[in-house]
C-alpha cells in the first residue's frame, strides 16, 4: 500500500477521531476533502486511527479497452470498491465510509442513523438505515420550510441533544447513481446549533402505502431507534441513556408511508397547531 505513489494526503480530525486521506491525484484530494464533515479540520498527529485512500487510474470508463486503468478506494490496507472510470461513484462510496468511521469511532458523540430537520422551532427525528426514504422526506421538509440538520445521521451528545451534521443531500434512483443536492440549492437553511427532538417519525417508505400514523410506546421507540445507532456494541449504556432522554419527551409515532408530500403535511398541521 506504502509503495503505490501517494502524492498528497493530510491527517484531520472530527468528533475526536483521527483519520488520513491521500490520493496520487491532487485534484481527487480537493474532491475528497470537500466531502469531510462539517467541523472536520487538520490534525498535526503523524498517526490517525484509519487512512482512506484514493488510487486515480483514470476518468476513461471504456471497459472495453484493453488497458483497464482502475480507480480503487481503500480503507486501511483493504479494498472498498473498484472501477474503471466512475470517478464521482467512489467518491461517493469513499465519503459514507468516512462518515461511517467517524460514527462508529467517536467518543463523546452518538451516532443515529436518522434525517433530522428543524420546523417552526421544533426538532424531527427520522430514523432509518439507508435506501429507505429518509433523504427524500428531509429534501420535501426543507422545500416546505424547513431547516437541515442532516438527511443522514443524527449526532447526540450525552444530554440528547441533536447536532448539526450537514451535507449535501443524497438521493439514489432505481440503478444505485447519487444525485448530491446542496442546501444552497434548494434554497434551505442549515441548523448552527443543538436542537431536542420533539418528534420521532418512524416511518420508511413503500409504495402504495398509506400514511397513518399512530404512538408507539417509549420501550419500542427506543427498540427502533438502538436498532439505527452505529456504536451500539463499542458503548451500548452511555448510548442506552441517551436514547432514553431522546426518546422520553418526545411525541413518537409509526407508519409506513407512500409519496413524501402526506407526511409533509400532517407535520406542517401538527408543528404549527
Amino acid at each position: 500500500m506504502d509503495r503505490l505513489g501517494w502524492t498528497v494526503g493530510q491527517t484531520y480530525i472530527a468528533y475526536g477521531v483521527h483519520f488520513g486521506i491521500r490520493s496520487n491525484s491532487p485534484a481527487i484530494m480537493h474532491r475528497l476533502i470537500e466531502t469531510l464533515p462539517a467541523g472536520a479540520k487538520e490534525s498535526k498527529r503523524h498517526r490517525s486511527d484509519t487512512i482512506f485512500s484514493f488510487l486515480h487510474g483514470g476518468n476513461d470508463s471504456n471497459v472495453h479497452s484493453r488497458i483497464k486503468r482502475f480507480n480503487i478506494i481503500y480503507r486501511n490496507g483493504d479494498i472498498v470498491g473498484k472501477s474503471v472510470g466512475n470517478v464521482d461513484k467512489l467518491i461517493a462510496t469513499l465519503e459514507s465510509d468516512i462518515h461511517f468511521c467517524i460514527a462508529e469511532l467517536a467518543e463523546n458523540h452518538f451516532f443515529i442513523h436518522a434525517g433530522v430537520v428543524e420546523w417552526n422551532g421544533r426538532g424531527i427525528l427520522i430514523p432509518a438505515r439507508s435506501q429507505r426514504g429518509k433523504s427524500t422526506l428531509v429534501r420535501k421538509m426543507i422545500e416546505a420550510g424547513a431547516t437541515l440538520y442532516s438527511d443522514e445521521y443524527a449526532v447526540l451528545d450525552s444530554t440528547g441533544r441533536v447536532f448539526p451534521f450537514p451535507r449535501p443531500i443524497h438521493i439514489r434512483d432505481a440503478k444505485g447513481n447519487i444525485t448530491r443536492i446542496s442546501a444552497a440549492e434548494l434554497g434551505a437553511r442549515i441548523g448552527n446549533k443543538p436542537i431536542t427532538s420533539d418528534l420521532i417519525l418512524f416511518s420508511e417508505y413503500n409504495p402504495g402505502a398509506v400514511w397513518s400514523p399512530r404512538p408507539i410506546s417509549r420501550g419500542k421507540a427506543i427498540l427502533k431507534v438502538l436498532a439505527n445507532c452505529v456504536s451500539v456494541r463499542r458503548k451500548p449504556r452511555p448510548l442506552l441513556k441517551v436514547i432514553n432522554k431522546v426518546v422520553g419527551p418526545a411525541e413518537r409515532v409509526v407508519s409506513p408511508r407512500g409519496e413524501a408530500e402526506e407526511v409533509v403535511e400532517w407535520c406542517r398541521r401538527r408543528i404549527y397547531r
